[in-house]
Parts: structure tokens; sequence; C-alpha cells
């Protein structure tokens, strides 16, 4: 009798799973920004703070979307987006 494949270590790592970013998420955003930023020796560029995030992310007038990546509950991607339609 064959015996199965052992998965690798890929298979075994829990799926992403995807979703819209919520309030308390702002701190994390703005850290995943700040890490990126740091990655492309960009740190002096980002101005954003908590509060901006939770502004622009949340306000009355919002400006801009998240979603978040996750693997087994732990954050591990973030996309942000904004309308902008240009012909």
């Amino acid at each position: 009798m064959a015996s199965a494949a052992k998965p690798t270590p890929r298979q075994q790592q829990p799926a992403i799973d995807i979703r819209a970013a919520e309030l308390p998420d702002v701190e994390t955003i703005l850290d995943m920004l700040t890490k990126l930023a740091a990655s492309q020796r960009a740190e002096t560029r980002v101005h954003a703070t908590v509060e901006h995030l939770r502004r622009d992310l949340f306000g009355a007038n919002k400006r801009v979307d998240a979603l978040i990546a996750e693997r087994g509950g732990v954050p591990v991607g973030l996309a942000l987006f904004q309308e902008l339609y240009s012909t």
C-alpha cells in the first residue's frame, strides 16, 4: 500500500484570509506602512499618524479603503486603495 505524500511546509501553513480593515487595525496599518518605507530606505517619507489613518479610513469624509491579509489571524499584508477614475 502506498503511503500518502508528506505535506510540504507551504501546504501546512494556514490559508491567507483577506478582510476589510477595521478601526482597531490602524496601528497595524501604520506599522506595515513604516516597515515598507524602511525596506525601501524611505522612512522619512512616511508622515501618516494613527490619527490620520483613523480620519482617512473611517472618518466622515473617508478618503481611502484598506484590506488586511491574515494568516492564522496574524496580519501579513495590506492593500490601500482609493477611488480614482481618469480618462
